[in-house]
């Protein structure tokens, strides 16, 4: 689950909320009971983006971006004080981009701007106005190819990868986003401080597309076979969302001592609400011959709706949290309760429903901190995530989502080093939990819920520089998640298109002296197990012979290459200081891999792409 500056971000089934990451300062990944201050979250834990902030030295950044699919980026960030004092600061932070994509035909067009402010009238007192706008004239696309042909062999041999399946005059994905918040903290004195963070978002998603499926079939049973190996069938899929969003956290936090205990309790009220509506058709449409395409049919466009969704959702939480220090050891506990209400109307239908629902959660854990830099901890935790956006394809609202987790863990930073290391067990249990679905007669990007997952797992870490202008980063995690509902048809399987096994390493090494000062160089691998494509483990798909069907349950593991070459100008020639220069290369082998399928098609993974990048600070 998605959070931004401590507030949840939530967005419709096609309209999620997009932040680009040149506006972000950092990103957090926040597990265990800390994430009980986020809201109603996952047990798993929660990756917070936090955006960038006015700084009290002013400084100033330019860049330019060019590379592969005739990308044209250019960004910019300055900021400073506004007065000798320092009580005013500001930023301004934009980037734009014009692309072309992998796809034929599909082009990527953004632009973004978030103006922020803080005011600190005294020195016990700061407010930070936070505020976004963003256009996205060219969004891309969320269309799949047939299994055969991608993840199979096809009839006609393998699917380019820059294969378009839709139509000219029906290929739209425009989005419009604006935010505007801010963050205020008071401190009464040493023991008392209160906070509130407030955040108003609306967006906007206009998006047509000729949504390709699978190849045309005829028969049945033992006698089902593609017509030609061929013809795609295709379906003409149109949304237009709307979404407002309003956030509040009010949070009141007081440190004290008890004998040898060092106490910070906190706790507050979070109030969440989104209101919601769209308008969406769906309807089979003309096929496409893959052999000679015609891009330009005369496209029926359906005059019944699809979905008309009126819907209006709130979730109040109320929370105390207490983390107790002893010495080296650190006790975290917290409690929460959820109120979630929804009122969602199709209005295609006149069907209304009421939701309310409410939970108590909990959360608590310990570490304890060797002086030798070894740190384990435990944890344990409940969860309870409110109704989402949007409806299963039935009509009926998400449930909300529940879970409990334990986990176990250790960290180890040795003693005198830059290095840290990371490892955890876990074992997660999880009710009502989202998935992707898709096959004939559903559009693409459509959500479903499983009763119950059951997630064991094991997660290691290392990041750090070993040496001087040297940094290493990498992680493995093994996660065996599988339907644990016995009501569940596909009880004991495993969730579709989630790897057992993840990894991933990455060196970089930046020259510190001689003739080859300012020159760095990096380079890493990522791997990805393989995954079932659908929650039954087992799909198979015909051919063009009666009778013979491809397996088609796995995506394959994939293991792809990155590299880059940078240099910084400035660390050899003075006059230069600020400027650099970086060329990033991604899947340096350019291996062709899916990256997603379903029943009703794959994704083909990003090829080789090369960014260079220049890079002005002062």
């Amino acid at each position: 689950m998605g959070y931004l500056d401590g507030l949840r971000l939530q967005g419709g089934p096609f309209g999620a909320p997009r932040v680009d990451p040149y506006l972000l300062e950092r990103a957090e990944v926040i597990t265990g009971p800390a994430s009980i201050l986020y809201g109603a979250a996952s047990p798993g834990g929660i990756l917070n983006l936090v955006s960038k902030r006015p700084t009290e030295n002013p400084f100033g950044e330019v860049s330019l971006q060019t590379g592969s699919f005739n990308r044209i980026q250019g960004a910019f960030d300055v900021g400073g004080p506004v007065d000798k004092d320092k009580t005013l600061l500001y930023r301004v932070t934009g980037i734009g981009l014009n692309a072309d994509t992998q796809v034929d035909n599909i082009g990527e067009q953004r632009f973004s701007i978030a103006p922020a402010w803080t005011w600190r009238p005294s020195i016990d007192t700061t407010i930070t106005f936070l505020t976004s706008y963003r256009q996205d004239p060219k969004g891309g696309a969320f269309a799949l190819l047939p299994i055969q042909g991608t993840l199979v062999p096809g009839t006609f041999g393998q699917i380019p990868r820059n294969f378009f399946a839709g139509d000219l005059n029906y290929e739209t994905l425009k989005y419009k986003q604006a935010t505007a918040g801010y963050e205020f903290e008071h401190r009464f004195d040493d023991v008392f401080t209160v906070r509130q963070n407030v955040r108003y978002l609306h967006n906007e998603l206009s998006y047509v597309e000729v949504q390709p499926g699978g190849f045309t079939t005829t028969g049945a049973g033992a006698t089902l076979r593609l017509v030609d190996g061929r013809t795609i069938n295709r379906s003409y899929f149109s949304t237009n969302e709307n979404l407002d969003t309003f956030a509040a956290d009010n949070q009141l936090q007081a440190k004290f001592n008890m004998g040898p205990l060092q106490h910070t309790v906190l706790a507050g009220l979070d109030y969440q609400r989104f209101d919601f509506n769209n308008l969406a058709r769906f309807a089979a449409t003309n096929t496409l011959d893959i052999l000679a395409p015609n891009y330009t049919q005369n496209i029926a466009v359906p005059t019944a709706l699809f979905q008309n969704l009126d819907q209006h959702l709130s979730q109040r939480g109320l929370y105390v949290q207490d983390e107790a220090r002893l010495g080296r050891l650190t006790v975290l506990g917290g409690v929460r309760y959820d109120w979630a209400e929804g009122n969602t109307l199709a209005q295609n239908t006149g069907v209304r429903v009421l939701n309310d629902d409410q939970k108590p959660t909990g959360r608590i854990g310990a570490i304890y901190n060797f002086d030798n830099g070894i740190a384990p901890y435990v944890s344990y935790s409940t969860s309870f995530q409110p109704t989402s956006v949007g409806t299963l394809l039935n009509g009926q609202p998400f449930k909300p989502t529940t879970g409990e987790q334990y986990e176990g863990g250790v960290k180890y930073q040795p003693v005198g080093t830059n290095l840290m290391f990371t490892a955890a067990v876990y074992d997660l249990k999880q009710q009502n939990v989202a998935t992707v679905i898709s096959g004939p007669g559903i559009p693409a990007n459509t959500t479903a819920q499983v009763g119950e997952v059951s997630s064991r797992g094991f997660e290691g870490s290392v990041v750090g520089s070993p040496l001087p202008g040297l940094s290493l980063r990498g992680q493995y995690s093994y996660l065996d998640n599988r339907i644990s509902s016995p009501q569940d048809v596909n009880f004991g399987k495993r969730l579709a298109n989630v790897p057992m096994h993840t990894a991933s390493l990455w060196a970089n090494y930046l020259v510190q002296g001689g003739p080859a000062t300012g020159f760095g160089f990096g380079g890493g691998v990522r791997y990805v197990h393989d995954m079932y494509t659908t929650n039954a483990n087992n799909l198979t798909v015909p051919t063009i012979v009666p009778g013979v069907f491809l397996p088609a349950a796995t995506v394959p593991a994939s293991t792809v290459f990155d590299a880059v070459l940078s240099y910084d100008f400035g660390m050899r020639y003075q006059q230069w200081k600020g400027l650099s220069a970086a060329v990033d290369v991604n899947n340096v082998f350019d291996k062709t891999y899916v990256s997603l399928c379903t029943a009703g098609g794959c994704r083909w993974a990003l090829g080789r792409t090369v960014l260079a990048t220049l890079t002005y600070r002062w």
